[in-house]
């Protein structure tokens, strides 16, 4: 496997190799030069293609390898990918310093904060004074040991929506109904000298009637990086002189995307100071009317703050649903916008750490525990114990019953038992014992929970839980149904706590039923394996298959009216979106055509307009997909008809081979709120595509009808100088009309193909 896996790797980079021929260089000293120049200049993402083929090249020069690792990093979506190849590069003696930086910030970006904390160090020792300023190492390793405090307790995320926008565009898509504000790009009027300097675009959130505005600024002299200020708005209707928010919010190190809530004294802000884990970090701050400044700020923790960037926390009027945005998980230029409630939940798995004991023989500390669903009976995960006997479980569900499958040598017989793992309202580590009792055929495993909190954590700092599912939960996919997730869009808060309600009833019924469950020692696996075994031989008779035929019908039912529910929402969202669009581009073009309007409202109303314009196109296209999705569901159901019909005629083959292929179909159908997300990412990619195909061929149109305009100003200074013209000049100036009037009608059809497909 893994040869085929060095196969695939070497192929791909022999590709990009093939690609380089085309790329314009004319040596490979050329593209060496090239290569390095773009990496220096920290352009990473031009950078990529060329070191892609310098090490097809050479696969084990080490300062390659780490370079391409490094490019990896900032254009790459995993993270995990550039580790083989940098910590290839730095176990070879004599590499660059650097590359022990880029070593440290993958781990960091992988949340594995121990061993970014080395890598950083090596880099610290090895480094010249000036790299290790540029680099700021001593706040990379101070910002590891935040994330080691910030993850020592952690909850999950409720997360409605997840979109992959680009970067440039991201703000467009928070919808800020009931907030009564807008996100614009800065106005210049907020702009220091320095930030029109240095070309500086931000943006703002520009509450409705503002009488105060919070925006990020480098301020006269840029010395402090990026800062947050206030302005005020005067009696004239002018804005007062910013207001640097002083050292309670800023720092030495950037802050910057600032929200006030509409409660006038709650900010939200992101910064790279304080205790952030990793780049920005979200943080929240209050206003104490009683000292007359901002409280100490709050990192909003884990995962709503990331080791990567995380940016422009908003929040609805009542605190309850947020949008931010992040790179995490992305590519360059890209950013994933998630739609969240504030209110956290108990996190949704279990870490178990553990001992594991053989009384008979106590040296031997060596076991493996594969861990299984009892209900499903998928493999949860395979686990071994350290030096020391001790292992650690960890389990991506909060609560239920598992086998643990104990082998300790290849001779040794498997030992198994049951673990029902209780839902915890709040995170905490579980303990746990496994021990050996015996000798021979009548050893036995006995297992002792710990899980009543008691427990002590092996490690009595840091993350309890693996960097891999740190990673896992990071990425924050929805973890709403659809259900859920209309109730809080609507409003509807006696559904969703209805909902809530039945969920956790479930959960409760689920553990009552498991209870006693817990006799922990090897047996009782043979009879409920033989259960199964005999059910599954039954033969298929007309009752059963009538009895499933009925429970898959009711099952489509519910599908369909979860499907139809969302469709509606959605036509109905594109329709009051459309509205509101049509509505601003009039507003727009009143706009313009008043004299006393300034250039910020009209840049104001027409990127609104756009942004409507944009949520519409989304809405109705999701629309479209989910009317598909209920129109396949519709087909289903016939089919179910038609074998029922089957049934009642006694083709039972027939009504079976089609009862199968339908469960077959809706068995791998993903959830609404599934299928909502995936449309949504392909969606915007289409959107955008042709949101931006549309505007290039409208600069193409504008610089067509340009080109005509000069044209036609040449043509007609030529015929004015044909009147006073000699009798070659009038022959050389009749050629040169004759030539322009050529071009001018290539121009116009150019135009009129343009109008026709268009217009």
């Amino acid at each position: 496997m893994r040869s085929i896996i060095l196969i695939l790797h070497v192929s791909f980079l022999v590709f990009s190799l093939n690609l380089s021929a085309q790329d314009g260089f004319k040596s490979e000293e050329d593209l060496k030069q090239a290569a390095n120049k773009l990496f220096e200049e920290e352009k990473l993402v031009d950078a990529e293609p060329l070191f892609a083929q310098l090490l097809a090249l050479y696969p084990k020069d080490p300062n390659y390898n780490y370079k391409y690792g490094a490019c990896l990093l900032a254009t790459d979506s995993d993270k995990e990918k550039p580790l083989k190849f940098i910590e290839f590069a730095t176990s070879t003696p004599g590499v660059d310093p650097l590359a022990f930086y880029y070593l440290g910030r993958t781990f960091h970006l992988n949340y594995n904060f121990a061993q970014a904390v080395k890598a950083y160090s090596k880099f610290k020792n090895k480094a010249s004074s000036a790299d290790k300023a540029k680099y700021q190492i001593e706040r990379q390793i101070e910002m590891c040991k935040n994330g080691n405090n910030l993850l020592s307790k952690i909850n999950d995320v409720q997360v409605l929506d997840k979109q992959v926008i680009g970067e440039s565009d991201f703000y467009r898509i928070y919808d800020l109904k009931g907030i009564d504000g807008n996100i614009i790009s800065k106005p210049e009027d907020f702009m220091s000298k320095y930030d029109k300097k240095n070309g500086e675009k931000s943006i703002i959130y520009l509450p409705k009637g503002a009488k105060e505005v919070y925006y990020s600024s480098y301020g006269n002299k840029g010395e402090a990086g990026r800062d947050i200020f206030k302005v005020v708005q005067l009696g004239s209707g002018k804005w007062s002189d910013p207001v640097n928010l002083g050292s309670s919010i800023n720092t030495p190190y950037d802050e910057n995307y600032a929200f006030i809530h509409p409660d006038g004294r709650t900010l939200y802000f992101a910064s790279k100071g304080h205790s952030s884990m990793g780049g920005y970090d979200l943080f929240q701050s209050t206003f104490d009317n009683s000292i007359n400044d901002w409280t100490a700020p709050v990192n909003l923790d884990f995962a709503f703050s990331s080791a990567d960037d995380d940016v422009l926390f908003i929040t609805d009027e009542d605190k309850a649903l947020a949008f931010f945005a992040s790179n995490r998980t992305n590519e360059a230029g890209k950013l994933t916008v998630y739609k969240v409630k504030v209110e956290k939940k108990a996190p949704d798995f279990a870490i178990i750490q553990g001992s594991f004991i053989a009384e008979n023989n106590p040296s031997a500390k060596k076991a493996k525990i594969t861990v299984i669903d009892k209900e499903s009976n998928q493999t949860i995960g395979v686990y071994e114990t350290d030096a020391n006997g001790n292992y650690q479980v960890e389990i991506a569900e909060n609560g239920g019953t598992y086998k643990f499958n104990i082998e300790t040598t290849a001779d040794a017989p498997l030992h198994t038992g049951t673990v029902t793992v209780p839902e915890q309202s709040e995170y905490a580590v579980l303990g746990q014992e496994l021990r050996l009792v015996g000798e021979g055929d009548a050893q036995q495993l006995v297992i002792k929970n710990i899980f009543d909190g008691s427990a002590k954590p092996i490690n009595t700092s840091g993350p309890q839980i693996s960097s891999e599912l740190l990673r896992k939960k990071a990425s924050l996919d929805v973890n709403l149904n659809a259900q859920e997730i209309l109730a809080i869009e609507s409003g509807n808060k006696a559904i969703a706590e209805n909902i809530n309600q039945t969920s956790s009833e479930n959960t409760t019924n689920r553990e009552q039923g498991s209870e006693g469950s817990e006799t922990n020692l090897n047996a009782n696996n043979t009879s409920s394996n033989q259960t199964d075994n005999t059910a599954s031989s039954n033969a298929l008779n007309a009752s059963t298959l009538s009895t499933e035929i009925e429970s898959l019908t009711s099952k489509l039912e519910q599908q369909k009216s979860e499907s139809k529910a969302a469709e509606n929402f959605a036509y109905q969202d594109a329709m009051r979106l459309k509205s509101e669009a049509n509505n601003l581009f009039s507003q727009l073009e009143d706009l313009k055509n008043d004299n006393t309007a300034n250039e910020e409202q009209i840049t104001f109303t027409e990127e609104e307009a756009k942004r409507f314009a944009l949520q519409s196109a989304y809405a109705l296209g999701l629309a479209k997909e989910l009317e598909s999705r209920t129109d396949l569901i519709d087909e289903n159901q016939q089919k179910l008809n038609s074998a029922k019909q089957k049934v009642s005629s006694n083709e039972l083959a027939d009504a079976d081979l089609t009862f199968n292929a339908v469960k077959n179909t809706y068995e791998k159908s993903p959830t609404v709120a599934e299928y909502i997300q995936d449309k949504k990412t392909e969606l915007q990619e289409k959107v955008l595509f042709t949101a931006e195909r549309f505007s290039s061929i409208s600069n193409k149109k504008s610089a067509f009808e340009t080109d005509k305009a000069n044209l036609e100003n040449q043509i007609s200074a030529l015929e004015t100088e044909k009147t006073t013209a000699n009798a070659a000049r009038k022959t050389e100036i009749d050629k040169q009309i004759s030539d322009y009037q050529l071009d001018k009608k290539d121009l116009e059809y150019q135009i009129n193909t343009i109008n026709q497909q268009y217009n």
